[in-house]
Order: structure tokens, then C-alpha cells, then sequence
């Protein structure tokens, strides 16, 4: 059975009773037909706009009052939750409910040239009150200056003040330090305000460069910097100037500028969806006339340009939501031209006729001419009326108690059905009585349950369940966890205070064996149990967990060490054991708690510590490696060779504790070599000290050295020349290095020491060392006859090419002189040079660069008693 009551608190009202107007009759006529029931809040129940002008809705219609506001456009008034009023204000300046200038209220945004009005007031809607969340008696005061404010750079600026009522006794002031704060720059002329569906507020503002539309976020914690960004239409692209308007349930927008276009609005994220372009303007200058939503959001009226430059006020119907069928909805009420329109707290729309009076919407919720338009004239005397007061948007928390009573007839249900939020849909921040979280829970016992939490817009809910068990209420289970590997875990039931009602109980595990028939399981491992539970009217089961003991044993130490070395054991197991006792895996044991052990031979042994507490008991394990010590060796073949050759070295260093294997080999050359055999040519001579090093993972460094002999080849020496000129006459050729014991083979096959040559060719000797073995062989070139090549041309412009002049070949190693002269073609010396290594004549004189053209040369050399002398022409080229 399931009873609930529901009770809700609201401070919202339904008006009654006629409205009157301080000089129409026709307005005192229609007041009495607006049916009762319209739904507005009080805080703005009394208007203050235009010049001096105020309308009082708190008897019903509107009853005229003057003020102290000189507004030509935008302009805000706010009252108290009675509908009495607390402020208003232009934008510029801020009015008591005396009508006095607030101390700090006057000039928010300091001096800006403005023309014949202040930078505010001439702002489509320039002013804009928001009460501050979560604050009371603080109010953010937002100011747009309009377009036609001097300099241009302070135009379209969105600043912001703060009003606190608890100053100046009450009265309300602007906070010292909270004046005139810039916060935007670059807008249009609209601005308005919207309630959020996280008890926030929406600060609504275009920006007119790209034609979007900017959602501030207020809360509680203040004004939210980054704002959230959406798209306009096309139509709603052009001037400055214009209006937004939100429709009552806060789900459409419409922005009346240049052309009407009307959006999806959400709420929850601040976006804006364009919908429909529902008018066009023929002209870009304007367009901007009112716009506002009926109280049931089914109708849209605006005052609209046509193509004809003619205005209309048109009424949309909006009920279907398809975009064309609202586009042809289109009903002209006649040529009027609306300023501004406001939907009132008698649940009328107001609208402003610039210079002509005032126009009204008695029945704004009907289609067509239903809806009873009428214009009514002028606003009595020099109350001029071009604005009506900006839309006030406040977070209002409501609260919403419910509570209802539960009953189940078995424990068995457990729960006759799950306690759930009365609305589980769109709410945040579920909290139950003893700190839950979520919608929903399961009722398990029996009791006082309540839930709190909110849903839009800022409504506050405490939802109460009253829980009854008649047939009994299911025991609550206590587990003891038990160790692994043991029978020491226990199960306990316990029924509810003041429970009667006697419980039979049989214990299960799980491969079904009966463990208990009484309210305690005792003895039992670690695992899955169920309970059968049974009463004189209801029976049911219920499994449990026995968990097991998270009581750890462990140690830390190397995994990998040399013979011989000293281990340490750090043990890690948890605070629960007590008693440990070590096995090595080799013989030994230690019962303290943190060893230390040494393994004498390799291999691998299995570590164990078993410890022991106070419950549980519990084993550990853990493979230690000990690696072996290992002396590396090779060998070298052959151990001695003849200069140049190679050695072959054998090493047998093989384990798998082996990291590196380093080799020197004596001679300056290393190398990390793991191959088997390895060689080695080694181009030096003398005893080599070859070293092999062995670097493994745990032990020691080993190293092992061995010596290599390199003999020195024999010296052959033919000649210091490579060819030789036989000039008619033989060349004898020997060895003129030193030579002992050494062998002589000639390339003719002669072995005699001296060679006599009297044919040109190549020779060469080869000389073997008769003890050692080692041979070095030198050949020499024998030409018939020898002669200087001389060049006949040169260039020297340093391009690294014939720069100089001299002879290419002029047997330097047998000259014993030399001599170069050069004359220009007066028979001038311009060069000479003895120096047989010189570079030859460079093209200058006295360095002086000599003129291109043909030169003579002599050239004279001597080699032993052979004497030459050279003539010519060389031709000098720049």
C-alpha cells in the first residue's frame, strides 16, 4: 500500500480586481475583463521610465505616479517581494524609493561627452537590474552606452555596478569600489536578462561585429567571465539598435533588429538555436521596434517595417512550433509603430508609440483581432513615453515538501519498492538523510527516509518516506573476514531493535553444504555464503561474502648476486605478523626479522619467509640467483709473427652472468668482442701486452693478460728515387739499408746482393730475414733516358691552376744546382730563382703584375757530372 501527501509553498500571487489607468476610461473598461489568475512575480509590479513617468500595478491595472527618471530609451526599476518599490535607474544614474539620487548613484560610468543625453538612456536597453543570487539585498546594476556616444570608442560598452539596500539606512547606495566596472565592448544596443535552470541567470547581450549572441552566466559565486556563444540569423544582422525579448517559460527568444527573428533558447546551457526568420526589413536604418511574448508563449507580437517602408504591429501564433506555419501565421493589427512593448503584471502587453501615446493588448493570449489591440493616446501631459522598464530575472528558491508512507508485507520484497525523487528527471544534488547520493534507493529497513534535492529553475525539494515492515524486518549481517588458507571467518545476524518476530536461519557455502542453522556462521574460509532466512508468514535468502584478511607478507631484496656476497632481507609484510622464521633454500634458517646471508656456492635458491599474527598466518616466496665466479682466458695463434700479419685469438669466457667481454690488444686498438675467435693484424713491431676484460652482472670485473711478439720486417733501400735514368750507361743497384742475416732475391731470379742494369725496366728486390722469417720487398723503376718537361704556357689569376711557371720534372732528388732566369721581350730580367724546391715564377716583378705576353726563359741544372741547359718561349695569359 502506498499513500502519499503533498504540500508546496510558493510566494508568487494571483492577481484580481480591475486595473485602472490615471486618465483613459477605455483602459478602466478593458481592466475588467482581464481574467484572474495571471501569474507574475511582484518585482515588477511598479514601473519607472520615460520622462519623469511611473506606473503602480500593486491594485491590479496601472495607476500613474511621477518619478524622478529622465530616460529617452533604456531604463530599469526592481521592487521587494511585497511589490513595494526598492530602486530604478537609466543606466546612469540610480533613484532611492524616495526618488532621490542614491549617494554613490550618481554619473556609474563617470564622464563621457554625451551630446544631450547621458551615454545610457538613448540605449535601446541600456539598463538592466538583476538581483544577485544567493545575496540578498544586492543587485547588479548592467549599463550599455549606445551607439551615439562621443568619443566613438565608448560606445556600445557593457559596464556594470553593484547595488547594496543595506546602506544609507536601508535606502540602498552603489558600493564603494563597484562603480562603473567594464566588462564588454563591441555590442549592439540590446540587452535583457533570463532566469537559468541551475538556480543562475543568463545576461543576455549581441555582439555586433559577428552578429552573435553572448550568455554571461551569473550565480552565487559571482559574474562568469567566458561567456557562451551562439549564432544569429541572417535578419537579425545590420544596425545597432533593436530589442530581445524572452517568452515566459524561457524556451524561445525573439530578437527584433533590422528583421524579427525568432530562436530555441536553453536554459540549462545559454545557447540560442535560430528558428525562423518571421519578417524582413526593406531598409537597414531600422526595424527595430518592440517586440514581446504572450503569458501562455503561444503568440508573438512585434512592430515591424515592410518592404513598403510602412510599420505594422503583427501578432505570430507560435503554438504549432513549425517555422513555416509561424512565418505564415503573420496578422497585422494595423500601421502602428511600437517603440518598445512590455508584458505587465495584470497579464497585458503595454506598448509604446513613439510621440503618439501608448497602444494595448487586452487579451494577449487570443488569436487575431481576439486579442483586442487598441491604441489608447497619449500618456497625459509632457510624459513623453519611448521605453518601458527592462525585464527583471531572479533566482527564486521555492521549496517543495512531499512525504509518503511505505509498507511491505515480507521482508522477503525487501523493499515493497524503491524510494524515488518525485521528479528524477531534470534535478542535481541528491542527498539522502545519512549522506547517499542519487534519485533513487532501496528502503532495507525500517524508518524515517528523506531526500533532498533541486530541479529547475530553482526549486528545492525535500522528499520524506516513512518505511513499515509489519511481517517482520530483514537482519542486518556483521562479517568477519577470514585468512587465506584458513577456517577462522564468522557471520553474524542481527534483527532490528524491537523487533518480535522469530527468524529460523540455515547457512550455506558455496557448493550447498549446511554450515550453521542458527544466527552465526562460525569457522568458515574466505568466500561466497547465502543465508536462508525464514519466519512464521515469509522466507528468503541472501548471499554474503566472507572477505579475506588483507594482511600481506612479503620481503624485498637483490634478486641477483656473485657467490660469496652478503644478502640483506628487508621484510615488508603488514603490522599484523609477529613471528617470522627464514628458509635460504640451502640448509639454513633465521627467525629475525630483517636477515642477513651470505650464499657460499651458485645457483639458485628458493627464499621463504613464513610468518605468523596474531589471526592469520601466511607465506611468502622469492628465487635468488648467485652467479658463479668466473676467470676469463684465451689463447693467441701464433704468440710471435712477422710485422703486418694477423693473430687468431680462442677464448672459452661463456656464461650467462656474462655482461661484456674487453679486449686490448697491446698496440692502442679495444675493442667489446663476445665472438669465440676473433683476429688481429697488428702494424707495429715489439712485445704486445694483450688484456681480456670480463664484466659481469653480479660478480667482479676479471682479467686476464697475455703477451704477442711482432718482429720488424727487414729495411730494403734501392734508391731514394722511384725510377732511375740509365743515360747511357748501367745503374748499379743494392741495398743500401744495413742488413744481417738476411737473404736476397732479386725479381730477375739473381740472389747476389748487387744487381747491375743495363736494360730499362722494373726491379725489385726482396730481403728475408734468415732467423725470424720475415720478408719486405722494394721495387725501382729503370728509364732509358731523363729529361725536364717544360710548360709553354701559365695563368696565374689564383685559381689554383698553372699560377706559377716552372719545370714539371726536374729529377729534384739528384740535382746538385739550379738555375731560372726569365726576360720580357726588351730583354729585361723580370725572375730568377736557384732554389730546386721554389715555387717558380708567380707573373709579377718587384710585385708588380707583369702585362700578358710572350717571355723568355734559360733554364740550367746539374745532377752529378751529367750538366743541362733549356731555352724558350713561355706565354704569360691574364
Amino acid at each position: 500500500m502506498l499513500d502519499r501527501f503533498f504540500n508546496r509553498k510558493t510566494n508568487r500571487f494571483y492577481p484580481t480586481g480591475a486595473m485602472a489607468l490615471y486618465c483613459y476610461m477605455l483602459l478602466l473598461t478593458w481592466a475588467a475583463s482581464v481574467p484572474a489568475g495571471v501569474l507574475y512575480a511582484q518585482y515588477e509590479n511598479i514601473w519607472a521610465f520615460g520622462s519623469g513617468a511611473g506606473f503602480n500595478f500593486n491594485s491590479g491595472g496601472p495607476v500613474y505616479f511621477p518619478t524622478g527618471i529622465q530616460a529617452d530609451e533604456g531604463c530599469a526599476s526592481v521592487c521587494d517581494a511585497q511589490g513595494q518599490l526598492l530602486f530604478y535607474t537609466e543606466g546612469y544614474n540610480v533613484w532611492n524609493r524616495e526618488h532621490q539620487l542614491m549617494p554613490n548613484g550618481k554619473e556609474l560610468l563617470g564622464s563621457i561627452d554625451r551630446f544631450s543625453f547621458n551615454p545610457t538612456s538613448s540605449t535601446t536597453q541600456g539598463a538592466l537590474i538583476v538581483p544577485m543570487p544567493d545575496s540578498a539585498g544586492k543587485y547588479y546594476v548592467f549599463s550599455l552606452t549606445s551607439y551615439e556616444v562621443n568619443p566613438a570608442r565608448e560606445a556600445n560598452k557593457l559596464y556594470y555596478s553593484v547595488v547594496n539596500m543595506a546602506l544609507n539606512g536601508g535606502s540602498g547606495d552603489v558600493e564603494p569600489g563597484r562603480k562603473g566596472i567594464l566588462w564588454d565592448s563591441l555590442l549592439t544596443e540590446m540587452m535583457t536578462a533570463v532566469t537559468g535552470d541551475r538556480c543562475n541567470i543568463w545576461l543576455l547581450v549581441a555582439q555586433h561585429y559577428d552578429n552573435t549572441l553572448k550568455a554571461y552566466n551569473i550565480t552565487a559565486s559571482g559574474l562568469d567571465r567566458q561567456a557562451v556563444v551562439s549564432n544569429l540569423l541572417p535578419a537579425n544582422r545590420g544596425f545597432f539598435q533593436g530589442y530581445i525579448e524572452m517568452s515566459p517559460n524561457r524556451r524561445a527568444m525573439a530578437i527584433n533588429r533590422i528583421g524579427l527573428g525568432l530562436y530555441d533558447f536553453d536554459p540549462a546551457s545559454g545557447r540560442a538555436l535560430g528558428k525562423a526568420n518571421l519578417v524582413m526589413v526593406k531598409t537597414p536604418e531600422a526595424g527595430h521596434g518592440g517586440v514581446a511574448f504572450s503569458p501562455d508563449n503561444t503568440k508573438l507580437y512585434a512592430s515591424v517595417r515592410d518592404t513598403v517602408n510602412q510599420y505594422h504591429l503583427y501578432q505570430f501564433d507560435l503554438s504549432s512550433g513549425d517555422s513555416a506555419r509561424m512565418v505564415s501565421s503573420k496578422f497585422s493589427l494595423g500601421h502602428y509603430f511600437m517603440q518598445a512593448m512590455k508584458r505587465a503584471p495584470d497579464g497585458r502587453i503595454y506598448a509604446c508609440d513613439l510621440g503618439q501615446g501608448m497602444g494595448l493588448v487586452a487579451q494577449p493570449n487570443q488569436a487575431g483581432n481576439a486579442c483586442q489591440f487598441a491604441a489608447v493616446g497619449q500618456i497625459g501631459g509632457q510624459n513623453w513615453v519611448s521605453v518601458f522598464p527592462n525585464t527583471i530575472a531572479l533566482v527564486h528558491k521555492e521549496e517543495y515538501p512531499s512525504s509518503s508512507i511505505l509498507s511491505g508485507n515480507c521482508f522477503a520484497n525487501v523493499r515493497p519498492g524503491r524510494m524515488a525523487a518525485l521528479d528524477d528527471s531534470s534535478g542535481w544534488d541528491y542527498v539522502w538523510n545519512d549522506g547517499r547520493r542519487g534519485p533513487y534507493r532501496e528502503a532495507d529497513s525500517m524508518g524515517l527516509f528523506w531526500l533532498q534535492y533541486t530541479t529547475p529553475p530553482c526549486q528545492a525539494h525535500i522528499d520524506t518516506f516513512r518505511v513499515f515492515f509489519p511481517y517482520g524486518v530483514l537482519p542486518s549481517f556483521q562479517v568477519q573476514a577470514g585468512c587465506r588458507g584458513q577456517h577462522n571467518g564468522r557471520a553474524f545476524a542481527h534483527t532490528y531493535p524491537g523487533d518480535t518476530v522469530t527468524y529460523h536461519y540455515q547457512w550455506y557455502n558455496a557448493t550447498g553444504n549446511i554450515r550453521s542453522d542458527n544466527d552465526t556462521l562460525y569457522d568458515a574460509a574466505p568466500g561466497d555464503y547465502r543465508v536462508h532466512i525464514r519466519t512464521a508468514h515469509c522466507d528468503t535468502t541472501v548471499t554474503l561474502v566472507i572477505p579475506e584478511e588483507q594482511h600481506r607478507v612479503a620481503f624485498h631484496s637483490d634478486s641477483i648476486v656473485c657467490t660469496g656476497d652478503t644478502l640483506h632481507f628487508t621484510n615488508t609484510s603488514s603490522d599484523h605478523y609477529t613471528r617470522f622464521q627464514w628458509h635460504f633454500g640451502e640448509g639454513t634458517v633465521s627467525a629475525q626479522a630483517n636477515p642477513i646471508h651470505a650464499f657460499a656456492l651458485a645457483g639458485i635458491y628458493r627464499v621463504q619467509l613464513i610468518a605468523g599474527g596474531a589471526v592469520c598466518q601466511d607465506t611468502f616466496y622469492k628465487d635468488i640467483t648467485v652467479d658463479p665466479i668466473i676467470a676469463p682466458v684465451f689463447k693467441a695463434m701464433p704468440d710471435s709473427i712477422c710485422q703486418g700479419t694477423a693473430v687468431s685469438f680462442y677464448h672459452a669466457t661463456h656464461d650467462l652472468s656474462l655482461n661484456l667481454l674487453r679486449w686490448d690488444f697491446g698496440d692502442g686498438v679495444a675493442a667489446d668482442i663476445s665472438d669465440t675467435i676473433l683476429t688481429h693484424a697488428y702494424a707495429l713491431a715489439g712485445q704486445m701486452p694483450v688484456s681480456l676484460n670480463a664484466q659481469f652482472r653480479a660478480c667482479p670485473d676479471q682479467i686476464y693478460i697475455d703477451t704477442v711478439k711482432v718482429f720488424a720486417l727487414p729495411q730494403v733501400d734501392l734508391s731514394p728515387d722511384s725510377s732511375l735514368c740509365l743515360d747511357d750507361g748501367p745503374v748499379v743497384l743494392s741495398n743500401r739499408a744495413a742488413a744481417t742475416h738476411y737473404r736476397y732475391l732479386w725479381n730477375t731470379g739473381a740472389v747476389t746482393p748487387v744487381l747491375i742494369v743495363t736494360q730499362p725496366g722494373k726491379y725489385g728486390l726482396t730481403v728475408s730475414d734468415t732467423q725470424r722469417g720475415c720478408s719486405a720487398t722494394e721495387t725501382v723503376t729503370i728509364k732509358k733516358g731523363c729529361y725536364t718537361d717544360i710548360p709553354n704556357i701559365f695563368s696565374p689569376n689564383g685559381d689554383g691552376h698553372n699560377d706559377y711557371f716552372y719545370p714539371r720534372q726536374h729529377l729534384s732528388s739528384g740535382i746538385s744546382s739550379y738555375a731560372l732566369k726569365i726576360y720580357n721581350r726588351w730583354g729585361q730580367t723580370v725572375f730568377e730563382s736557384q732554389a730546386t724546391n721554389g715555387k717558380g715564377w708567380d707573373g709579377r716583378c718587384q710585385g708588380k703584375e707583369q702585362p700578358a705576353g710572350t717571355y723568355i726563359y734559360q733554364l740550367e741544372w746539374t745532377s752529378g757530372a751529367r750538366r743541362e741547359q733549356y731555352q724558350g718561349n713561355i706565354m704569360l695569359i691574364r
